[in-house]
């Protein structure tokens, strides 16, 4: 079981006295085990224990020789164990007591873990305080280990302390801080680098004993897909990270913060697929904050902007205090011990006298120094650091000096990385031994073989590796009877043709092991048969593969809830094919409903029971103490008033189950006012839980200005105000003026937070003056003046978003909208500056209002109504789930419109998963205009389509009527179709297959299913930032003013 595999991967160097006595049936080891040098380097992923085994349980039937014989063994180590894997670099020190036999032995002792060892958390590197592990008859130990690290908040430094303790797997994660900050938003800090990422406490799962595990572990298959997303900071349909940037409407609008100084924007249009918003924000400190940005506008132009925002009137941040590990100006670097043999070692650390260093500092050049003296051949050298008060010191053995070298072999392989890259002589040998023994099988070598001798040679310990590698083979390999796996399946299995023949048991187990992950339980495989002819050896393994597991039966231990009940809601189906994505989504909806009933820190296990060729499931459940919600306390709040805090907890009565989700749902409308820089919703561990909300106010008001520049509206500049919580309600104002050669532009508007207690609504009004500017004439005419007319735009509109609706997301409001063109409208052009055609091009403006010689104004009065349900586990890069918006818009006269007309746009994607790295992804959308009365249309509603974001094989906006320069006008009606195959690597790489069709009808009564299709192929990588897409499109039915095939970059996933 897990000792054996524990004990196999384990590379030690052992000194062993030992006596067998007694007769058969009744043996006793007895004797001492020193444990010279030993290094344990295997991964070991703690969230294992969370998720459905995807390989089911072999049966081990006990040893009656093992069982005979009792064991009273006394470990010791003589020099410190080492652990190096993925979640830690530690050494230990300690003794064992080994009782019980050798088929279930039971250590008893301690190993205390020697500080300044690493524990790795989400990739970040924890320093060992203190630590030990004791066994009690078991061979999971109890944990106990003590660590810390400095994270830098952008606020402030923060120190965060780790206590790991519990028995393994299932360790708890205790988080502390200074500053002293919640376990949500400590979780938040490790995993992302911000403490106020909303995700991990929106989730809701970063509570209880699972926090440990979560953290400790890789987030893999679908549970980690839904126990957290970490990619996304804010997702919401309401235009908040869009404000006063332009004419607010419904938009699905994303954010995510790359480090502490760049944050990324990403937003797609709701009435429009192809209109997308991409913005980057840099911020410098020089003296103030100054923020850089990158902005790709709705329109497709680019706007780079610099400048500023300055808070007044909040209460102080808190005066960043030094922390245990704050860096530390040294006045000295000192060696001891063998270290100072090798003068050269000052110019391989890094730390010098008068730089400033942090003890992580120290641990990292000890490293450095290590790995230098053995790049010397000291392969066995230690060495250590502390810092003693402004003294960086180092000590350790070198130890003896290696040489190596291969004899027997042509043109040997080169192994000195292998060698150096060992703690111990032991290990290096076996490293080397194995790649030797690789290269030798690569060319052919099938019964190759490497002994290792070693001997001292001049003041060197050298070892020799005597290759043997006998005759160049052909390898003809076969498997009768395997007919579920093909034969290359099988043969990686087993190791390759070197293993069959030099270790067929171990390619037998290996096959058996590839059978079990196809659920063939019950497998035979063997024995292996070998017959060598002049330059072939032919290898013959029986299979006999027996039937395929079926899941009969779905058992729960543990559970006070009736079986019955847990069988509902686990919805885990029997008499099929085992599936682990099924079992996890089972253990989800099984916690979840733990979670409703009030039950914070259960914890749910699934594994598998063999019976037969059969198996069952079984899902252990700790249920943890039941707790209510009591008392709610609020703290923290000086201007606001303590009812609109309260309004927002209406999930946090008194009496009801305390589901700590509700704990997240609270934290986040609270910071949907806008007004709080911080807030923590926490509940004591009582069965009557106290719920605290702490909160800390932002500043009142701010005021930003920046300077701006893009190629439509060249230089100009902008000042941007607020004052923010009037009255204690969270009221916000607002205003923004701009100005520049081209433009002039004011905006105002007042936001109310949760009217009607349905969600927060927003009033805004706008005045924008522009002068366009053509870029060229139609091709073979004289280019027209640059400043050819001014276009003025006014009006007003309001909103409100409501989240009441879970999983539906609701935008609703009025818009008012005047365009005043001049009365022969803009001339034709090919394109403008910006690269699309204006509202008020002379094409587009005789399909809205009748030219003359006075300005014509246009005006647009509409009820708009969006409805977004998105159960995706990604929106940026999904795997499963499906995106829905609806969006309509009605303009009646007597709203003060122009026109009369009702729009409509449906849009709805599905993803798929196919398999473990695979996902089908399809979207459809239909729009359509109806006009009453007049057949006459505003341009700035028409549909659009072509480009990333729909049909790619053509370019943007190139669907639909054109200008006679080839302009895009849009049109009253337009469907789009999208098949895309997406294949996901672990490391990040990614491909794409798609094919699309769609097209624009000048109204609908010219809709027909005369599309427009292209195919083309992608390439895909999840990024720090979030997934980068590229998309090459080829069009299938080309015009004659369409391009061979489509280029484009973006970001996210097109649907």
């Amino acid at each position: 079981g897990a000792v054996r595999q524990i004990l196999s991967d384990l590379k030690a160097r052992l000194n062993a006295d030992l006596t067998l006595t007694g007769k058969p049936g009744d043996f006793l080891l007895s004797g001492s085990v020193a444990v010279e040098r030993s290094l344990y380097d295997t991964d070991i992923f703690l969230e294992e224990a969370l998720l459905a085994p995807t390989v089911p349980p072999g049966t081990v039937e006990p040893s009656r020789l093992l069982q005979s014989i009792a064991l009273n063994l006394a470990v010791v180590t003589t020099n410190p164990f080492i652990v190096r894997n993925n979640l830690a670099q530690v050494e230990a020190e300690g003794g064992l007591s080994v009782r019980g036999d050798m088929a279930a032995p039971a250590p008893y002792g301690r190993f205390d873990l020697l500080p300044g060892g690493k524990i790795f958390i989400q990739t970040r590197e924890f320093a060992v305080e203190e630590g030990y592990l004791t066994y009690n008859g078991t061979t999971d130990p109890d944990v106990n280990v003590r660590a810390t690290t400095v994270i830098k908040d952008p606020a402030q430094d923060v120190q965060v302390t780790v206590v790991v303790s519990g028995t393994m797997p299932n360790v708890s994660l205790d988080l502390s801080s200074d500053p002293t900050l919640s376990a949500q938003e400590i979780a938040s800090l490790i995993a992302t680098g911000r403490s106020d990422v909303a995700s991990w406490s929106s989730s809701g799962w970063i509570v209880g004993e699972q926090a440990g595990a979560l953290l400790l572990g890789r987030f893999t298959r679908a549970v980690a897909r839904q126990l957290i997303d970490l990619g996304i900071d804010q997702v919401d349909i309401q235009p908040e990270l869009l404000a006063r940037e332009g004419n607010p409407s419904a938009h699905f609008t994303f954010g995510k913060q790359l480090t502490p100084a760049l944050r990324l924007i990403y937003s797609t249009g709701l009435s429009n697929p192809e209109e997308q918003y991409y913005e980057a924000q840099y911020g410098v400190r020089l003296g103030q904050q100054i923020t850089f940005k990158l902005q790709r506008r709705f329109d497709g132009s680019y706007q780079y902007a610099a400048g500023q925002r300055l808070n007044f009137g909040g209460p102080p941040r808190a005066a960043k205090a030094p922390t245990t590990y704050a860096p530390v100006e040294l006045r000295d670097v000192r060696f001891e011990g063998e270290l100072t043999e090798f003068p050269e070692l000052l110019q391989v650390a890094k730390a010098r006298p008068g730089k400033k260093v942090t003890y992580w500092d120290l641990l990292d050049d000890a490293d450095r120094l290590r790995q230098h003296l053995a790049n010397q051949g000291y392969l066995e050298a230690v060495v250590d650091a502390r810092l003693d008060d402004d003294i960086a010191v180092f000590a350790g053995v070198a130890g003896m000096r290696h040489r190596w070298r291969i004899e027997g072999m042509d043109n040997p392989l080169n192994i000195d990385s292998r060698m150096t890259s060992a703690l111990f002589e032991e290990e290096a040998i076996d490293k080397a031994r194995e790649a030797i023994l690789d290269e030798l099988r690569r060319r052919g070598h099938l019964k190759a073989n490497v002994e290792v001798r070693t001997s001292m040679e001049g003041g060197y310990h050298v070892m020799v590796f005597k290759a043997e590698p006998g005759p160049v083979l052909t390898a003809d390999v076969s498997f009768p009877g395997a007919t579920v796996l093909p034969q290359k399946a099988l043969l990686d299995a087993a190791g390759g043709a070197p293993t069959l023949i030099t270790r067929p048991r171990d390619a037998e187990e290996g096959i058996r092991l590839a059978y079990r992950k196809a659920q063939h339980l019950l497998a035979k495989v063997g024995p292996t048969r070998v017959a060598e002819e002049p330059g072939v050896v032919r290898i013959e393994v029986p299979v006999e593969e027996g039937p395929e597991a079926k899941v009969v039966a779905i058992k729960f231990s543990g559970a006070s809830l009736p079986p019955d009940e847990l069988l509902k809601v686990a919805a885990l189906p029997t008499g099929g094919r085992y599936d682990p994505n099924a079992v996890d989504q089972a253990l989800l909806r099984l916690r979840d409903r733990y979670l409703t009933l009030g039950h914070p820190g259960v914890r749910v296990n699934p594994r598998l029971e063999q019976g037969g060729s059969d198996l069952n499931v079984v899902f252990d459940v700790h249920e943890g103490t039941a707790q209510t919600i009591g008392p709610v306390q609020v703290r923290g709040i000086r201007r606001t008033r303590e009812r609109l805090v309260r309004a927002q907890l209406t999930e946090l009565k008194p009496g009801l189950p305390l589901d700590p989700r509700k704990l997240a749902y609270a934290e986040r409308r609270l910071r949907d006012l806008g007004i709080f820089r911080r807030v923590v919703v926490t509940a004591s561990a009582d069965a009557v839980a106290a719920i605290t909300v702490e909160l800390e106010e932002g500043a009142p008001f701010n005021v930003a200005y920046d300077v701006r520049y893009n190629r439509q509206d060249a230089l100009n500049g902008s000042v941007d105000g607020q004052i923010q919580n009037l009255f204690g309600r969270a009221i916000t104002l607002g205003a923004r003026v701009q100005a520049g050669r081209y433009i002039r532009e004011g905006r105002a508007s007042i936001h109310l937070p949760s009217v009607w207690r349905l969600g927060d609504m927003t009033i805004s009004a706008f005045d924008l003056r522009q002068t366009i500017r053509t870029a060229f004439g139609v091709a073979g005419a004289t280019p027209p003046p640059l400043d050819v007319g001014r276009r003025i735009e006014q009006g007003v509109q309001l909103q409100q978003v409501v989240h009441r609706f879970h999983p539906f997301e609701i935008l609703y409001g009025y818009r008012y909208r005047r365009l005043t063109c001049p009365g022969q409208g803009l001339p034709p052009v090919t394109h403008t500056i910006r690269g699309i055609v204006d509202p008020c091009d002379r094409d587009s403006l005789q399909r809205a209002a009748p030219l003359g010689p006075a300005p014509i104004p246009i005006d647009v009065g509409a009820l708009d109504a969006s409805v977004v349900r998105d159960t995706r586990d990604n929106p940026l890069n999904a795997t499963r789930g499906s995106f829905i918006s609806l969006n309509l818009s009605y303009a009646p006269r007597v709203l003060g419109s122009d026109f009369d007309y009702l729009r409509e746009l449906v849009q709805a994607s599905f993803n798929v998963p196919v398999g473990q790295a695979m996902t089908w992804s399809q979207r459809v959308s239909v729009g359509s205009i109806h006009t009453f009365g007049e057949d006459r249309l505003p341009i700035s509603d028409l549909f659009k389509a072509g480009g990333p974001s729909t049909v790619r094989g053509f370019g943007t906006d190139a669907l639909g009527p054109q200008t006679p320069a080839g302009e895009a006008l849009g049109g009253g009606a337009t469907i789009i179709l999208n098949e895309e195959m997406r294949y996901q690597h672990p490391t990040g790489f990614g491909a794409a297959v798609f094919y699309d069709a769609g097209n624009v009808f000048p109204t609908v009564r010219d809709f027909d299913l005369k599309l427009l299709h292209s195919v083309g192929v992608g390439l895909r990588y999840s990024s720090g930032f979030g997934l980068v897409r590229v998309d090459v499109a080829f069009p299938l039915n080309r015009r004659p003013e369409d391009r061979s095939f489509q280029f484009w970059f973006g970001f996210g996933q097109i649907f």
